[in-house]
């Protein structure tokens, strides 16, 4: 069971990705070492090379002994290594708004990709699971959260695949006592200091009790076949994003079209635009409603502007809707480049920038500080 489930998400991952090399995300933990087993099963009888990275966080007194581990294990396997280390990364966290958990993230997923950008027929693979699946549903339903976030982790992004994602830790952990393979203890797992950890422990066993056997596996499908449905939504948001014009402080889209679309998209529409403005990344289910309404509701004539956070803002104007940094002398002062227009017949016009329409009555040159 275990195996039939890797291999076949390992050959949907390849051919997906077009990738002719496995490199696993290995932290000597439980799971990341059942992954890198059946990575090194299936790879044998597919004739794959295989290679380990490693990044050392540097937040226990063991990570040094987690880093011997899986270089010991990966040079006795013949598999190539790559090690790296992050410093000081508390000391990163107490000046920054970041989590413990996110920084690590962040540096963790930077070192990936350096890897992936070195090596353009590599798929990297990680050992998240389907509790780890449940445990992010959790957390993200908690915080507030839209389709985005209850699809949970994706089986794919880019050359990253996720091949345990639908078999729960129990199954591992079966899987490596029969094998007997050998994997480090984190001792972090424990500490409730985590939110992840407390859902692990304190949440977790009272969605099993009542959600009976097989739980995990059915809500971490539940999240795949959401990912499908996001796929979709996502198709018609770049049917609408053509429209959405960058300026120097961030982004512009005529209110027209938001008030014409339907208003199912618009908060997938609004949250692309937040999270290309820079700054922000996830943006509360609560916080897009808010904004839905904003530009809905304000009067033709009239303006309003919600503050994101992180020095964003989305302001509404009675042409158009403007997401990014504030200026000194407002949010579109200095963010729209100049341009010139030639209207060579009578007519109606759509200006760019989203700045509405012009009717004329004879050809005229406008340029942009035209009144």
């Amino acid at each position: 069971m275990v195996r039939r489930t890797v291999f076949e998400s390992l050959a949907l991952l390849l051919s997906a990705t077009g990738s002719e090399e496995i490199w696993v995300a290995c932290s000597g933990g439980l799971d990341s070492m059942a992954l890198l087993a059946l990575v090194k099963e299936f790879a044998l009888d597919n004739s794959l090379p295989v290679g380990v990275v490693h990044l050392n966080h540097n937040l226990r007194p063991e990570s040094v002994d987690d880093e011997k581990f899986v270089a010991d294990y990966a040079l006795k396997s013949g598999f190539p290594l790559l090690l790296d280390q992050v410093r000081n990364l508390r000391e990163e966290v107490a000046n920054s708004s970041q989590s413990l958990e996110t920084a690590a993230r962040n540096h963790r997923y930077a070192f990936f990709q350096r890897l992936l950008d070195r090596r353009k027929q590599a798929l990297l693979v990680t050992a998240h699971n389907a509790t780890d699946q449940v445990e992010t549903i959790m957390m993200n339903l908690m915080r507030g959260t839209g389709l985005r976030g209850v699809k949970g982790i994706p089986r794919r992004r880019g050359r990253i695949g996720r091949p345990l994602l639908l078999l729960p830790r129990a199954r591992l952990e079966c899987y490596v006592a029969e094998n007997n393979i050998p994997f480090r203890e984190d001792s972090s797992n424990s500490s409730l200091e985590f939110t992840r950890n407390r859902v692990r422990h304190e949440l977790l066993p009272v969605i099993r009790k009542l959600g009976g056997a097989g739980v995990e596996e059915r809500i971490a499908g539940a999240g795949l076949r959401l990912a499908d449905d996001l796929n979709i939504v996502n198709r018609k948001v770049d049917e609408l994003w053509h429209w959405v014009e960058f300026v120097e402080q961030g982004i512009i889209v005529p209110r027209e079209l938001l008030q014409k679309s339907e208003i199912e998209i618009l908060p997938h529409l609004l949250g692309r635009m937040i999270r290309h403005s820079g700054g922000l990344k996830q943006v509360s289910a609560r916080v897009l409603d808010d904004l839905v309404a904003l530009v809905g509701t304000v009067g033709s004539h009239r303006q309003s502007h919600y503050d994101l956070g992180s020095g964003l803002i989305f302001k509404v104007l009675p042409e158009m809707v403007f997401v990014g940094k504030e200026s000194d002398h407002g949010a579109f002062a200095a963010v729209l480049p100049e341009y010139r227009m030639i209207l060579p017949e009578y007519g109606t016009y759509l200006l760019p920038h989203a700045l509405g329409k012009i009717k004329v009555n004879s050809p005229v040159l406008l340029n942009a500080n035209n009144d």
